[in-house]
């Protein structure tokens, strides 16, 4: 998950929106699949996981945000 709005970790270039990031396929250190889902998006993930799992990926960014003091 990319949520750091002033440098991409991976990339080393400015981060934009926040996004989420689905890595697939296994071999050796990388992945041969690389997907990248926007806000308001919905991911399926892939059946090797063993489960049946759908993300909303706004939701996934939200809960991924730092708590705000109340």
């Amino acid at each position: 998950m990319s949520s750091d709005l002033s440098t991409n970790a991976t990339t080393g270039r400015p981060a934009g929106p926040p996004e989420v990031h689905v890595l697939t396929d296994p071999v050796g250190a990388d992945y041969t699949s690389h997907r990248v889902h926007a806000p308001g998006e919905h991911v399926v993930l892939p059946d090797s996981i063993g489960a049946e799992v759908k993300l909303d990926v706004s939701a996934v960014l939200r809960a991924g945000e730092p708590k705000k003091d109340t």
